[in-house]
């Protein structure tokens, strides 16, 4: 795994979504309205990266309408290189959000089949062509969860970041609504993580996606004990020797309105653990770990080996990220560090 002194320029792979969420926690048979806006786990990666000054561009396949437009300039507003962007027939994929409160969790409705990112074969010079000026790459999950076509194109861009010698993280964000094309992630995932540096997960993910079994951790019941996170590391370090670092998110959800939120980090010979911070009331929790995953790719850059900040930093970033509407991280690097210094009172800036 490199550090670049400052000079990150970050790739990430995936797609983008038309974001449609109900108002004020309606359920959808209520909703006239919806908010639009637009969503994607790397691209939020990306988003978030840029706003917070480092160099990145966003990888994918848009559809040629007027939709694939407007979202082309909502990623380029934020300074994101779109340079690499295609477009081709097909369509963008829906993602409704219906916002639960209290003991109603939210529900999330995918409508993404035949999406121009699924249906577009990529070939390796694509991927070789665009990381000739990047240092990183980032990918998650989700990509190979689409189709047998977008599982191919992550491969071919996991194995030319890996020939161009990028530094490369994967969020395993296992998606259980997703996965429906004949392959299953236990099947697909453990080679695509063969090559990553950085590994993302929550209490999840592990199993759903890599295989990986710890019977201690209940996410039903919300038992996260840390002693079965150093047992699954063990277990990860020793399937994938190229990983170098390991992060959890760990949420403890006391119900959709109020959650506990808080991180380790693994090294191969160390072990980190980050503040727990409750949070009430969550806005929007859609998108907060991939603030988390922007925050760590961001805090390995800038703070080099320095891992309690770096994990301080991106638990801090994906606390925030719960208060605001939307998918992306709309804060400021000083608001973050603002936060890890323990200022949580919200009180008016005048």
């Amino acid at each position: 795994m490199k550090y670049f002194d400052n000079n990150l320029n970050i790739a990430a792979f995936g797609e983008v979504m038309f974001r449609l969420s109900s108002d004020k926690h309606e359920r959808i048979e209520q909703v006239n309205r919806f908010n639009c806006s637009f969503a994607g786990s790397e691209a939020n990666v990306v988003v978030n990266l840029s706003i917070w000054g480092e160099c990145s561009k966003f990888l994918t396949v848009l559809p040629n309408n007027v939709i694939g437009n407007k979202c082309l300039n909502d990623i380029r507003r934020f300074g994101v290189n779109v340079s690499n962007i295609l477009r081709n027939d097909g369509r963008m994929g829906l993602m409704f959000i219906e916002a639960g409160v209290g003991v109603r969790g939210s529900n999330i409705i995918y409508d993404r089949k035949h999406s121009a990112i699924s249906t577009t074969n990529l070939d390796k010079d694509y991927f070789v062509s665009a990381f000739k000026d990047c240092n990183w790459f980032h990918y998650t999950g989700i990509t190979p969860a689409l189709s047998l076509i977008s599982q191919n194109n992550c491969r071919e861009a996991i194995i030319a970041a890996q020939k161009n010698g990028l530094t490369i993280s994967v969020d395993l964000n296992y998606r259980s609504k997703l996965w429906k094309y004949g392959s299953k992630a236990p099947d697909v995932m453990p080679e695509l993580v063969t090559y990553a540096n950085i590994i993302i997960a929550n209490e999840e993910d592990v199993f759903l996606s890599l295989g990986i079994e710890s019977d201690m951790i209940n996410i039903e019941k919300g038992e996260l004990p840390i002693n079965s996170y150093k047992n699954v590391a063990k277990k990860i370090f020793s399937k994938f020797p190229k990983a170098q670092i390991l992060a959890f998110t760990l949420r403890k959800s006391l119900n959709a309105s109020i959650n506990d939120w808080s991180a380790i980090l693994f090294t191969r010979n160390k072990f980190f653990q980050s503040e727990s911070y409750t949070i009430n009331p969550i806005v929007d929790r859609v998108g907060a770990g991939d603030s988390f995953a922007a925050g760590l790719i961001f805090g390995l850059n800038r703070f080099k080996k320095n891992y309690q900040k770096i994990l301080d930093f991106a638990t801090a970033a994906s606390c925030l990220k719960h208060s605001i509407e939307g998918d992306y991280c709309l804060v400021s690097v000083a608001e973050i560090e603002s936060l890890m210094k323990g200022n949580k009172s919200g009180r008016i800036k005048r």
